[in-house]
């Protein structure tokens, strides 16, 4: 069996509603919805003598940045494991594993990163293919059963507050138009610009009607009072899982209870659809304050906590090179001067090849000193060498767990010590 570079056209949903462990992030939508905002999908599958044993959607990303630690930051993520026909075949799943790693190594990426999901969390597999398991929960609403058992089984704040809802007045819809959309967007937008975060772009939202909504691999439902759009909540499915993508809420209108009665519409619309399980995702951002706590806690009374583990590994050859203060210093020195070089420019003005600046410029990141790093960076090799957990320092710095994993393993490339 060989792992391959494949084609995302029909023949790639097609088998993926074949497999039992069916994923929305392994689809060609999901894959054309992140494209939409800079991550390459790349479609791998298993084949033996030409027939397709499994599949897995990977994105190649980067860290947002200069260009400089873009080139330096290269990895694939999967936000679900590989889709295999026999999922319980180890042999077929190993040679899957290893045949990911492999090319990455060739593609001269630095790390992989494999999600599992409530469903199907391949911790034993991963784990002996030199995959580190980051510990994630998510809640999931089991829709079996008849609604009046699904709604039983909910907490007596959560049927008091559909309720209320209803009884505000509040008209629940599914997304048709784009009008409808960009009234989301609007809402979405302002919130995300009041948190300093990113936000998905028009385009994103565009590709979200088209390969989403209108093809009916999800729905955006949205909360109206007094005709105005107030809230709304994106789901995307694939089979019988449901996944919640991103759910937003107007500031002033959180009284009226709006996302309990978008959920509730949701509930009855995906089982209506012979969805099986609702997956209302994990909090983005792990910052632990008190208003990620109080979303975590809302979503917890819907159903039930699963643990489930996000995997990452370190592909890229290591190879035998040498780097020394006085290259480093010369670097240091280039990069204040010229912030916006490239590898190629810093290893031209240094006289060093590509490799060994790579090298340079990597250690210099894994401490925190690289010109133009962001600031809150230089804590994390601090906080390492404390042994803290990497939970408490994804609080404390606002960074991914994935993020300061690679701190680690470069800092212990260098020999300091930053634990286990």
């Amino acid at each position: 069996m060989e792992l391959v570079k494949a084609r995302g056209g029909k023949k790639w949903n097609h088998f993926l509603e074949r497999c039992p462990y069916a994923h929305p992030t392994q689809t060609l939508e999901f894959a054309k919805l992140l494209k939409s905002v800079g991550h390459k999908p790349i479609f791998l599958a298993l084949e033996n003598d030409g027939i397709r044993k499994g599949q897995i959607l990977i994105f190649e990303q980067s860290f947002q940045g200069s260009r400089l630690i873009e080139e330096l930051s290269r990895h694939w993520v999967s936000y679900s494991p590989p889709a295999i026909k026999k999922i319980k075949n180890s042999e077929t799943y190993e040679l899957f594993i290893k045949g990911i790693k492999n090319l990455a190594r060739n593609d001269e990426i630095d790390y992989v990163v494999i999600w599992g999901y409530p469903l199907h969390n391949p911790y034993e597999l991963m784990t002996k293919n030199g995959f580190v398991p980051i510990e994630r929960e998510n809640v999931v609403v089991s829709l079996d059963g008849s609604l009046q058992d699904i709604k039983n089984k909910l907490g007596r704040d959560i049927k008091r507050n559909i309720k209320k809802g209803l009884n505000y007045g509040l008209e629940i819809e599914e997304a048709e138009t784009w009008n409808d959309v960009t009234e989301f967007l609007h809402i979405y937008s302002s919130k995300m610009a009041r948190f300093r975060i990113r936000s998905k772009s028009k385009r994103f939202f565009r590709i979200l009607f088209k390969e989403i909504i209108k093809k009916n691999k999800g729905k955006m439902v949205i909360a109206k009072k007094d005709e105005e759009t107030i809230a709304g909540n994106v789901v995307i499915f694939c089979k019988d899982y449901a996944l919640s993508l991103i759910e937003c809420t107007k500031d002033s209108c959180y009284k009226y209870c709006p996302q309990h009665v978008i959920k509730w519409f949701l509930i009855k619309k995906m089982k209506s659809l012979g969805i099986r399980y609702f997956d209302l995702n994990f909090i983005w951002g792990p910052q632990g304050d008190q208003k990620n706590l109080n979303i975590r806690n809302f979503k917890k009374r819907w159903g039930k906590t699963i643990k489930f583990h996000e995997f990452c590994c370190y592909v890229e050859k290591e190879k035998d090179i040498e780097t020394n203060i006085i290259e480093k210093e010369k670097i240091t020195k280039i990069l204040k001067q010229s912030p916006a070089g490239s590898l190629s420019d810093i290893a031209s003005k240094c006289n060093l090849s590509s490799e060994e600046a790579k090298k340079a410029l990597r250690e210099l990141w894994a401490l925190g000193v690289l010109p133009g790093q962001p600031k809150v960076d230089k804590k994390i090799p601090y906080l390492l060498e404390q042994n803290k957990d990497i939970w408490e320092i994804a609080r404390e710095t606002n960074r991914a767990p994935r993020y300061i994993l690679r701190f680690k393993y470069y800092l212990k490339n260098i020999n300091i010590n930053v634990g286990d």
